[in-house]
């Protein structure tokens, strides 16, 4: 039920992200043999799930395009030594992890002070009805709860409920197994249902 929460309070968590098909191991070759374009459409096709990614990670904050810039710029110099173990799309998730994590540590104590200032500043709305002032009340608190975990238990739940990677997917770009990511999962599953039952309690 959370989970679903979750993706419904994100605009972008109905978006369907388009596959990144056969065609990027011949945009890598031809970035690699000096085609700019090249590049150019790998930023096309993979921008939308990198800053969706860079949106969650960071709690939906106004963030997510500087990291995804970032992302690119590490691309482009990284790119020539890309070897193809994994997808690209994998590949510039773990260096979209990676930038959010340095984007986090720079700006963690503006975010805490944001988030307690937000939680003050919610006011209900009195005109709207009813039903549609809960919902929006849920889904600000879901997303600043998962704004909250501690980041090895956001990247988990993000990458698999919200950006729907597979088990070993996610195992595959934090660089850990599938028993860990399992375990983070339902521990990140068990703080969100602490912290949004405390927060429902007391509204």
């Amino acid at each position: 039920m959370i989970m679903k929460m979750a993706a419904r309070c994100d605009t972008t968590a109905n978006r369907e992200v388009k596959s990144p098909g056969w065609q990027d191991r011949d945009l890598v070759e031809r970035f690699r043999r000096g085609d700019q374009g090249a590049f150019e459409q790998i930023i096309a096709e993979h921008a939308p799930w990198i800053t969706a990614l860079a949106q969650r990670l960071l709690g939906w904050s106004d963030g997510a395009e500087d990291v995804t810039q970032e992302v690119f710029l590490a691309a482009y110099r990284k790119l020539a030594s890309f070897r193809g173990q994994a997808t690209l799309r994998t590949w510039l998730t773990t260096v979209t992890i990676n930038q959010c994590r340095r984007h986090q540590s720079k700006r963690l104590a503006y975010l805490r002070l944001r988030h307690q200032t937000a939680q003050h500043k919610t006011q209900p709305q009195p005109d709207e009805p009813d039903t549609q002032q809960r919902r929006r009340e849920q889904d600000t608190a879901v997303r600043q709860a998962v704004a909250t975990l501690p980041p090895r238990y956001r990247e988990v739940l993000v990458l698999h409920y919200l950006q729907g990677l597979e088990v070993a997917q996610v195992a595959q770009v934090l660089g850990i197994n599938r028993k860990t990511v399992y375990v983070r999962l339902s521990r990140a599953r068990k703080r969100l249902e602490d912290k949004l039952s405390t927060i429902w309690q007391d509204r």
